[in-house]
């Protein structure tokens, strides 16, 4: 029994899968029985027995009250290397984790600082774009005030041009773009 104890005290104790099958064979239950049976069985051979057969029963029992001992010392020492392993493996995790998330923030920041530019140059076009036609269609609107235009083409034209009416504002470099909302 000891040398197997010795064994199992020997197990990778950076493992807790490792931890926790060492642990599985070491069956407490099953040497408390073994001590118990021998404890019944000396008993019953002081009254029955001889001496020789008694001090047997004895040496057994000894044994047994030994490998329990010495198995719950294990048992125990197992149990605290199984929580040092969890905590490590936990921390483990955790650090690869923190370290993927960290790089993942990293090429993103540097996606930022590289695609920011080019975003800002794409909207700076776009509201150069968007105040063109905000002055195209003021523009259109100052011909059609003084004129009074009839005919079917022109009233669709007035209509669609009313459809800027709209309450969404862009504001952009101190311009404002009505567009339809």
């Amino acid at each position: 029994m000891l040398e197997k104890l010795k064994r199992l005290l020997g197990v990778d104790t950076n493992s807790s899968a490792a931890i926790e099958t060492a642990l599985a064979e070491i069956d407490l239950d099953a040497l408390r029985e073994t001590q118990s049976r021998i404890g019944s069985e000396r008993q019953a051979l002081l009254l029955s027995g001889t001496d020789e057969q008694v001090l047997d029963a004895e040496r057994r029992l000894d044994g047994a009250r030994l490998d329990l001992e010495r198995a719950t010392l294990a048992h125990d020492a197992l149990t605290a290397k199984l929580a040092e392993a969890r905590v490590k493996e936990i921390e483990g995790t955790y650090l690869t984790a923190h370290a993927e998330t960290e790089a993942a923030r990293a090429a993103w920041a540097a996606k930022v600082r590289r695609e920011l530019p080019k975003v800002e140059k794409t909207m700076a076009s776009i509201f150069e774009e968007a105040d063109a036609v905000s002055q195209r269609i003021r523009a259109l609107r100052r011909l059609r005030e003084p004129h009074d235009y009839t005919g079917d083409i022109v009233d669709q034209l007035y209509r669609w041009l009313d459809t800027f009416h709209g309450t969404l504002e862009v504001r952009h470099l101190g311009s404002t773009l009505r567009v339809p909302t």
